[in-house]
């Protein structure tokens, strides 16, 4: 920890801010880090109302009146904070606007900004600031944009994703340049479109970068984190959608919903597993891959999230069992394709994700049991059977826990249930295996709907840990991403994607979320989907 302090500024219209915009403010105001030392104020009168005939004939009217009549968007509820803004000196600003949209600050009030010494200022209000105010605080004015600069500039948030059935929307946090959506961007996550309910689309967009602001300003601070200009971006630049424009979007929401709906119902995932048929390097450079699949004649369940170890000089194998008719999974072992399934770790919660770590001759399980708000760690025992050791991070929803053993330390690697449990990548760090697991100082460390969810054991190849990801921004489980960690601290993180796998087989073509490498064994699953009536009877009766 440093006793250094961030401080900051917040550019507001008023003291009630939108709920996510609150939200920020708060995760800075409990930190010890950061320090509220100014509040600029827009002092300006709102635009010129529109006439009674210009609001009828508007060729935007019907977006606005769904945006102001129906939607409803938890993230932005307004939030009173003129309890927390109360000790804190307001100067009040009455921009000068040149051109439609821009607004200059004063010399004088850019002076008086400048002597509170300010490290940034957040943009909650105002509008296309120009000018001096820019630089009027060292690390200069910080400033949301939601949607990825790319591709999508201006607005609304998270529409025209949907309208153009984009996979992944993005979004951004940039220091404001002169140049118009030309800023340096200091964050970038990628989340999975909602196709189907745009209310839920911005709510997810608002509600998961809250948080952006602190994590950067850490990273400022504890790493000296510096940010490249970015190149300039000539993406068309999008506002309300017309009339036409959105009705067509209400009947394409209408048309994913119902799609959404009918698949939840009745389609039916089954995974398999297999044993690679490739080298690691064959793996790492995505050359042709070939597996050899394990027969499963059990109906509605499936077999997923393989693990495997040498135990006692036998090759063992670990995975999740999935059955429908229960809806839990529990971890099954066996010694091959052929070979007997037995229970090891069933109970009634669910279980996955078998995750085997090896340190000092023992051999350890940590499967995935969001259900118990925690890790269970399980010591396999000389005879074959589980004894639990410990609870590890009591109170998480964890998902898909993975260690990593790195420069003296343990690491390590998860998501969580109550977040986003395919797109925001947690790491917790310990001294000893069973010790007290520490958050990382950025967490969530990435947010990324293509390759922040584990997806297998982190493996070693020519000095370099590999971390496989699984990427589910088509799908849940769509295709691995194999990502090389570059730095690993307790206050930095940094990966590289190296190669994306997608599904090779014919009949499992649907996805592939899992690859387990222990020295030359590598196994792997993979998706189809089947359609079933009785599973939709037992979701609509609920039993």
């Amino acid at each position: 920890m440093t006793d250094k302090k961030l401080k900051f500024g917040i550019l507001c219209n008023s003291y009630v801010l939108q709920q996510w915009q609150a939200n920020a403010i708060q995760q800075l105001l409990q930190h010890p880090n950061f320090e509220l030392c100014l509040i600029l104020q827009n002092n300006s009168e709102g635009g010129k109302p529109l006439s009674l005939f210009n609001k009828l004939f508007s060729r935007t009217l019907l977006f606005r009146q769904y945006e102001t009549r129906f939607l409803k968007i938890t993230a932005k509820q307004p939030v009173d904070m003129s309890g927390e803004f109360v000790t804190t000196p307001t100067l009040k600003i009455t921009p000068n606007k040149k051109g439609r949209y821009s607004q200059y600050f004063s010399a004088d009030d850019v002076e008086t900004i400048k002597n509170y010494e300010l490290d940034f200022i957040i943009r909650f209000g105002f509008g296309i600031l120009k000018g001096e105010i820019l630089n009027a605080a060292k690390q200069g004015v910080w400033s949301y944009h939601h949607g990825d600069e790319n591709h999508f500039r201006g607005g609304p948030p998270g529409f025209w994703e949907i309208f153009y059935s984009k996979p992944t929307t993005a979004a951004i946090l940039q220091r404001l340049t002169p140049t118009l959506d030309g800023g340096v961007v200091m964050k970038k996550g990628y989340f999975k479109t909602i196709h189907h309910s745009y209310s839920e689309q911005v709510d997810t967009l608002f509600t998961h970068t809250s948080g952006w602001i602190k994590q950067v300003g850490l990273d400022i601070l504890y790493n000296d984190k510096t940010f490249l200009p970015s190149l300039p971006t000539k993406s068309k630049i999008y506002k309300a959608p017309t009339n036409t424009a959105f009705l067509v979007f209400l009947i394409k929401l209408l048309y994913n919903k119902v799609a959404f709906k009918l698949n939840s119902l009745f389609r039916v995932e089954i995974w398999s597993i297999g044993q690679l048929q490739n080298s690691v390097d064959d793996l790492l450079v995505n050359k042709k891959l070939k597996a050899k699949w394990w027969n499963d004649n059990i109906k509605l369940s499936y077999r997923a999230d393989p693990f495997t170890k040498e135990i006692n000089g036998k090759r063992a194998y670990f995975f999740e069992r999935f059955n429908y008719n229960t809806y839990k999974g529990h971890i099954a072992m066996s010694l091959g394709d052929n070979s007997e399934e037995k229970a090891v770790i069933q109970n009634e919660k669910h279980y996955s994700y078998p995750f085997l770590f090896s340190h000092e001759g023992a051999t350890y399980c940590l499967p995935e049991c969001f259900e118990s708000n925690g890790i269970e760690i399980y010591k396999i025992e000389t005879d074959g059977t589980f004894s639990l050791q410990k609870t590890l991070l009591q109170g998480l929803p964890v998902v898909d826990p993975t260690l990593l053993y790195h420069n003296n330390k343990f690491w390590l690697f998860c998501t969580q249930k109550t977040s986003l449990p395919n797109a925001e990548l947690y790491i917790y760090h310990a001294d000893s295996l069973l010790g007290d697991y520490i958050p990382h100082t950025l967490n969530p460390v990435k947010t990324d709907i293509s390759s922040a969810r584990p997806a297998g054991s982190i493996f070693n190849n020519g000095g370099d840990s590999i971390r496989p990801a699984q990427n589910c921004s088509t799908t849940y489980g769509g295709s691995l991403v194999l990502n090389r960690l570059v730095i690993l601290t307790k206050t930095e993180f940094k990966e590289e994607k190296v190669t994306e796998i997608l599904p090779f087989d014919t009949q499992l073509n649907k996805g592939i979320h899992h690859v387990c490498v222990d020295g030359d064994t590598i196994i792997i699953d993979g998706k189809k989907y089947i359609y079933s009536l009785q599973q939709a009877l037992k979701r609509i009766t609920g039993q």
